[in-house]
């Protein structure tokens, strides 16, 4: 079975049981992104229905997820406010900075979001062989700030041309720094993560005409 074929079954399963409901980026409840247009996938709300469903605790999840069945891929969205962050930071204090971006957890978020979606194919809507080749199909990690390092460093934040210029750097090297621990997989076949903002979110997923 060709690999949009077993994406598109594990989508409708997952409409049909319930499990996915869909929305845009802007109105989810953790949206660092509030005039994002992007659909995806509630994947905290999937969460807590599987882990209700096996009475699993602890367990993490990517905010949002896509199931690309043009693009064969699945795209597993961690979204973090870091201009929430640096409204109660102080200029040139890189430690505090640290302390937020490694609670982000990233890697143990992407883990656990794929052991949940190896419990809804496991629960019959793809055969053995099926399962095998679903493990096969490309998985995006992406973390999504409201940090535009492009055009202006820290988005709408009003501080000094000296604050600015050293806090981006510094945001840009720990995110980046900190979605290098996800590493690819080839058995679950994990891409290498991608740290996006605002405004390449909408680049991203934006139609092709």
């Amino acid at each position: 079975m060709a690999m949009k074929d077993i994406l598109k079954k594990v989508l409708d399963f997952g409409i049909d049981k319930k499990y996915f409901k869909v929305y845009t980026i802007s109105t989810l409840a953790k949206s660092c992104c509030p005039m994002s247009h992007v659909d995806v996938i509630d994947f905290d709300a999937t969460k807590t229905i599987i882990c209700k469903n096996n009475n699993w605790v602890d367990i993490k999840s990517c905010d949002g997820l896509k199931i690309l069945v043009e693009e064969n891929r699945i795209d597993f969205i961690e979204m973090k406010s870091i201009v929430k962050i640096l409204e109660f930071q102080k200029p040139n204090s890189k430690t505090k900075l640290e302390t937020h971006v490694k609670k982000f957890d990233f890697v143990n978020k992407i883990r656990d979001s794929l052991m949940l979606m190896t419990s809804i194919i496991q629960e019959g809507v793809l055969n053995k062989k099926e399962r095998a080749d679903y493990h096969k199909i490309p998985k995006q990690p992406i973390l999504l700030t409201d940090v535009d390092f492009i055009d202006n460093g820290l988005g709408a934040i009003m501080f000094t041309f000296d604050y600015l210029g050293n806090m981006s750097t510094d945001i840009q090297y720990l995110l980046t720094e900190e979605i290098q621990f996800v590493k690819p997989d080839n058995l679950y076949n994990i891409l290498h993560p991608k740290l996006m903002d605002c405004k390449t979110i909408d680049e991203y997923y934006k139609p092709s005409t």
